[in-house]
């Protein structure tokens, strides 16, 4: 046998050994890969313009716009707003956000929150805020209706006129009389000098 047709020979006996090994080789890597994903679980309350969301809320988690894993509020033993993500996959050190659905613009809203995924068997606790659209309406207070101020009777500041005791007569009868008096006496006086010098006479 030649030289060259024994190279040939181990080539071709050769090759199908390192096809194996890489096939091991991608495949091993590939589960050093799947080794950084865990699954990890995250609980926490939901509320939409800081008002508790009602039992049966969606809330989801995501990697950027990947949807990860959702579920509702208030299941089994939850509170009404209360959530449950029991395992959720995903990188480890990935950061992840989270949305509610809110009924009143048929639509997911972001929460403020994100968290860091943690390693296989932790739960992560987190409590979610979102806003709407909508304005808040706060709780009407009570109000008194404004009550008058109340008003001083009118006094009568005016210094009273003083009158004469037991209805007797005004000031300007008494002069009227005074007057008609010295008038009458004064024609007496002229009828008495007349007749006096017509008597001489």
């Amino acid at each position: 046998m030649s030289r060259v047709h024994k190279l040939r020979t181990v080539a071709t006996m050769l090759m199908p050994v390192s096809l194996l090994a890489f096939a091991v080789s991608v495949s091993m890597a590939t589960a050093v890969g799947a080794d950084t994903t865990s699954p990890c679980a995250y609980i926490g309350y939901a509320f939409v313009d800081d008002q508790a969301v009602p039992a049966g809320t969606g809330i989801r988690v995501l990697e950027d716009s990947m949807v990860l894993e959702d579920t509702t509020t208030g299941l089994e033993e939850l509170g009404d707003n209360q959530f449950y993500l029991p395992s959720v996959i995903a990188e480890v050190g990935t950061e992840v956000n989270f949305e509610i659905w809110f009924d009143g613009e048929d639509g997911w809203l972001p929460a403020d929150e994100t968290a860091i995924h943690e390693e296989s068997g932790r739960r992560v606790e987190v409590d979610l805020h979102a806003w709407s659209g909508t304005p808040v309406t706060p709780s009407a207070t009570p109000t008194t209706a404004p009550t008058a101020a109340p008003t001083a009777s009118p006094t009568n500041d005016a210094t009273p006129t003083p009158t004469l005791g037991g209805g007797g007569l005004g000031g300007g009868a008494v002069a009227g009389i005074v007057i008609g008096s010295l008038i009458a006496l004064g024609l007496v006086m002229w009828v008495m000098i007349r007749r006096r010098k017509k008597s001489k006479i």
